[in-house]
């Protein structure tokens, strides 16, 4: 990930854990439509509870923190489009024809179906599709002076939104509503690259500690973790816990990723993050279906197994697409 235009491997480090967490998070939901009961695959699962308030928003910190809101209004609007709805609808596209693996009865018209209605109408991938929206409506907020103005502006839209998705009062195009939710957090992340606020190892070791302490309290007392992903599980009473949570959780595993030794794999995940979220649920319903007779009855092999086999065959296509006559597809050109 670039920041005016040095890259900085943390960076990309943190995209790659988050994205190995939005692949495990989606795995237990891919076993419930296929039936599949696991315990371990369950347990597994709980951890989700912990970093469920903070993984999806981080994606959008580290994106106000990498961004560029003061290049003209064309040119950001040409690089999101190439950036974001290009690599959405091709890689849609792509994650059906990879469903082929286990849905033979797929057709030609499936694909249309995601081009013409799902991607058109819908707005394809509800993450990349509010992160377009709130990236060009933060472009637009930002050139507000007054930073507590903005502040108070975000912190409006992110309760309008939550009113709107919570109580269903209107259609939830191109998921307007999640992007009113988290354009907040663009904000934040702009805000921590200005600051460039530091904490010593033993505080950030306590803020996890205590992190973990508060979002345990929070099941304990009977409600669900909360968190904003295409189902958002926050309620009133979370409303405010929610975004301390998110802002704290994003920041810290930020500063986690910046203390830890370079990780190619975890680099190259996160370089091409985009690509892994947009295709691994094809790949964890292929591997758990095939993994299901053989391995079911040594549960972590069989978890762990899916998990890499699924890594690898998403890299294995984030190479195919990368090359010189194929990243056309991801909108590089």
């Amino acid at each position: 990930m670039y920041v005016e235009n040095k890259r900085l491997p943390y960076i990309d480090m943190c995209k790659g854990l988050l994205i190995i967490m939005v692949m495990i998070g989606h795995m237990q939901n891919v076993c419930k439509e296929l039936g599949v009961q696991n315990d371990v695959f369950i347990n597994i699962d709980h951890l989700e509870w912990f970093w469920g308030p903070f993984f999806m928003p981080a994606f959008f910190v580290i994106t106000g923190f990498c961004s560029n809101f003061n290049k003209p209004y064309r040119k950001f609007l040409i690089s999101n489009i190439k950036g974001i709805l290009i690599p959405s609808f091709t890689l849609g596209v792509i994650a059906s024809w990879i469903g082929l693996l286990y849905a033979s009865d797929l057709s030609i018209g499936s694909f249309f179906h995601w081009g013409i209605r799902r991607f058109l109408i819908s707005g394809g991938y509800w993450f990349l599709a509010a992160l377009f929206l709130s990236k060009l409506s933060y472009y637009w907020i930002n050139k507000i002076s007054n930073r507590y103005a903005i502040s108070i502006i975000l912190i409006i839209m992110h309760i309008i939104g939550y009113f709107l998705f919570t109580n269903s009062i209107c259609y939830n195009i191109w998921y307007f509503q999640h992007a009113m939710m988290l354009t907040l957090y663009l904000y934040v992340g702009q805000s921590l690259k200005e600051l460039q606020i530091s904490i010593k190892d033993k505080t950030l070791l306590f803020s996890w500690v205590a992190f973990i302490a508060l979002v345990g309290v929070v099941l304990l007392l009977g409600y669900e973790s909360p968190h904003i992903a295409h189902n958002v599980t926050i309620n009133n009473v979370l409303l405010i816990p929610h975004l301390i949570f998110s802002v704290w959780g994003a920041y810290m595993i930020i500063q986690t990723t910046k203390r830890l030794k370079e990780n190619r794999l975890l680099i190259y995940l996160g370089q091409n993050s985009l690509i892994y979220y947009c295709i691994h649920i094809k790949f964890l319903y292929f591997y758990i279906i095939i993994y299901r007779d053989i391995l079911n009855e040594f549960s972590f092999l069989y978890w762990f197994l899916t998990i890499v086999s699924v890594i690898l065959s998403c890299t294995i296509v984030s190479k195919l697409l990368n090359t010189k006559y194929l990243k056309i597809i991801l909108g590089k050109f």
